[in-house]
């Protein structure tokens, strides 16, 4: 999510359109009627604020790893996330940094827990800054310094001062090297826990704009985060309001979301609700780190292509792993078994059980004897649910 609401989203091929609201973009300059990204050496941006001292927000989970007070950022933030999706998506996963400066107050304070949605401060703007804004930038784990410029002042007074610097793209190859494009970056991976919600695969990505504001309104709509102090009161270390850490397999379920393998729904994980086969498909694939790829044969009637869970299925498919019904089709709403939920898994991380009869009984006995527990293995044919597929792909990933 954006750090902060705002009324449309930042679109880097309508720029132009947007200067009310992001007043300077991601590697821009500070020349009014230019509106280009990735030419110059201004390697954030800075967001106007609805209102005065407006709420700003984590834009991801994890840890602080600075809130202090200097005398150019003034107060200023920074967030450390570890583990989270490569700015590549190329199911690689990185250490970013998320900094926010010119604030009014702060609400956290160094190696405090945050997670997304949680108020961590509100805006202002300092000495250096000509009006109450955001400076929001996300460098990356390898940069020298946080937060990152690609210049020092020796080099800024040589072309007449920092502004003119950024105009002048001094050590642009810097600010491409050490910080990425925040909110493009936050754009994917909304998208991202979009396609891994806990609703059915017709997922509505346009809803995702609710979360920062309609593009086609002038005021938000009201939103999850209208009702800020409720969704922020988890325990430390609670993921999910519906999985306690007291739940039994609590720890499962938060290897899945700090591995940002599922994001739920409106801070829900649902753990006794049923999974879909291209869901089962898309955790264990995540999880197993499985190079999925589009395949120009069409395998499946009903998986339509350019469907966010084509490659999956084509995938799964092309592996051996699933195979077609009787009328061609993949059923990709359809609930999993538990039968089919452990068959689809072992072979997703190449575990070879031996031929048995029935055939589940092998998988049953590999599963019991390796401690991958669930709630019951005595029918194979009831519908398994999101904590028991939690608790599989945990309990194989930890052996």
């Amino acid at each position: 999510m954006y750090p902060i609401k705002t009324n449309k989203k930042y679109d880097p091929n309508n720029l132009a359109k947007l200067g009310s609201i992001y007043t300077t973009a991601y590697l821009w300059n500070y020349i009014a009627w230019d509106t280009r990204e990735n030419v110059w050496s201004h390697c954030w941006v800075d967001i106007v604020p609805q209102k005065t001292h407006d709420t700003v927000f984590a834009c991801m989970d994890w840890i602080v790893e600075v809130a202090s007070t200097n005398w150019y950022n003034g107060n200023y933030v920074i967030l450390k996330h570890e583990n989270v999706p490569s700015s590549a998506f190329d199911w690689s996963k990185t250490t970013l940094y998320s900094c926010c400066l010119h604030l009014s107050q702060f609400v956290v304070k160094k190696w405090d827990r945050v997670t997304e949605w949680q108020q961590i401060w509100n805006t202002w703007n300092t000495w250096n800054s000509f009006w109450e804004h955001l400076h929001f930038q996300i460098d990356t784990k390898d940069a020298p310094f946080h937060p990152f410029w690609p210049y020092n002042t020796a080099e800024a007074n040589a072309v007449w001062g920092f502004m003119q610097a950024a105009n002048a793209w001094v050590w642009i190859d810097k600010g491409k090297k050490y910080t990425i494009n925040p909110l493009v970056y936050l754009d994917k991976i909304s998208s991202l826990w979009a396609s891994i919600s806990s609703t059915k695969v017709a997922v509505d990505i346009d809803s995702l704009d609710e979360m920062i504001g309609s593009s086609n309104n002038t005021a938000p709509k009201k939103d999850i985060m209208d009702d800020i102090d409720e969704i922020v009161k988890l325990d430390d270390g609670q993921m999910f309001f519906d999985v306690p850490n007291s739940y039994k397999y609590a720890t499962a379920v938060n290897y899945l979301s700090k591995n940002w393998i599922v994001k739920g729904n409106n801070g829900n994980f649902a753990p006794d609700a049923n999974i879909t086969r291209v869901e089962l498909l898309k955790i264990v694939f995540s999880v197993a780190w499985t190079n999925v790829t589009s395949d120009p044969a069409d395998y499946f009637k009903d998986v339509p292509s350019g469907a966010w869970y084509e490659p999956y299925v084509e995938t799964a498919k092309r592996l051996g792993i699933v195979s077609w019904y009787d009328d061609w089709n993949f059923w990709v709403n359809n609930n999993v078994t538990v039968a089919e939920a452990l068959k689809i898994t072992f072979k997703t991380f190449s575990i070879n059980v031996a031929v048995s009869d029935p055939w589940y009984n092998a998988y049953r006995d590999y599963a019991k004897s390796n401690w991958i527990l669930i709630d019951s293995y005595d029918d194979p044919n009831r519908n398994i649910t999101r904590w028991e597929i939690a608790s599989i792909v945990y309990g194989i990933k930890s052996k």
